[in-house]
């Protein structure tokens, strides 16, 4: 019982150190800021846009919520475009030289 009581009054003190020397509360301050600077969203896909989600995450690493925030981005740098005036895109496949034209009703 002694050896627990010492154990006891040995954890108190390393946190009251923790706590006095800040280490604790800076941890916390900065902890709380990151969550202060994300929110939660929740989001219903039918199956098999979830599983074209996942397919992507896998392919990129495996983080759904950076796959859905580059689409966002993606989807925002077109949108500028449009406002720009521009209504196509032209990509073109580097091996072959093949070139598609997408254009805004198709595509965007």
């Amino acid at each position: 019982m002694k050896q627990l009581n010492t154990v006891r009054r040995k954890n108190a003190r390393i946190h009251k150190i923790l706590v006095k020397g800040s280490v604790l509360r800076k941890w916390q301050m900065e902890t709380n800021l990151e969550a202060a600077e994300k929110k939660r969203v929740v989001f219903t896909f039918d199956n098999h846009s979830y599983e074209r989600l996942k397919e992507l995450a896998r392919a990129r690493g495996g983080d759904m919520a950076q796959v859905l925030r580059e689409s966002l981005e993606l989807k925002r740098a077109l949108e500028r475009q449009i406002e720009d005036g521009f209504n196509q895109i032209l990509v073109r496949n580097s091996k072959t030289n093949e070139e598609r034209i997408l254009t805004r009703g198709c595509a965007i």
